[in-house]
């Protein structure tokens, strides 16, 4: 499980597809990795991953099809920057939401709006996600978890 809140932001060294699967080297940020063990779980750009491996050049991960369909990652190249996070831990405080790190689809923000003391964004989901967004819950944007202010119309929030 993830709360939402980015820990630090990554940077992608190698991306190499292979039967089916596109791995991914991501170089995290100074002593995140601290404590890392193969088969633990970190969010990339919102999307739970496991890791696979790691070297002096980055942690990796492995990614099959569906997942790159229905996230951003098939967009990511070398020298790409992705939002990170580590699994939560029991007894850690949320501070956002409780993210399971399932994709289910791929959001498109439409405007951004920057006021004094924040910014809003207007999100567009596909017509299959739009009966679970819904005002004052949650979506997660990137791995960033965010509260839904307002439906404007279906789908668009």
């Amino acid at each position: 499980m993830f709360t939402g809140i980015v820990q630090g932001v990554g940077v992608v060294t190698r991306v190499a597809d292979r039967q089916g699967i596109r791995r991914f080297q991501i170089r995290m940020p100074k002593d995140y990795d601290k404590g890392l063990a193969t088969g633990a779980s970190i969010a990339i750009n919102g999307l739970c991953l496991t890791v696979v491996g790691w070297n002096d050049q980055g942690v990796q991960f492995d990614v099959i099809d569906e997942s790159l369909r229905l996230s951003n990652l098939s967009e990511l190249r070398e020298g790409s920057f992705v939002n990170i996070e580590r699994a939560a831990k029991f007894g850690d405080e949320i501070g956002g939401h409780v993210l399971s790190g399932h994709i289910h689809g791929l959001g498109t923000v439409i405007d951004v709006v920057e006021a004094e003391a924040n910014i809003a964004a207007w999100v567009s989901v596909p017509d299959a996600l739009s009966k679970y967004v819904l005002p004052k819950g949650y979506v997660s944007l990137n791995g960033c978890s965010l509260t839904v202010g307002e439906l404007v119309k279906d789908g668009q929030f």
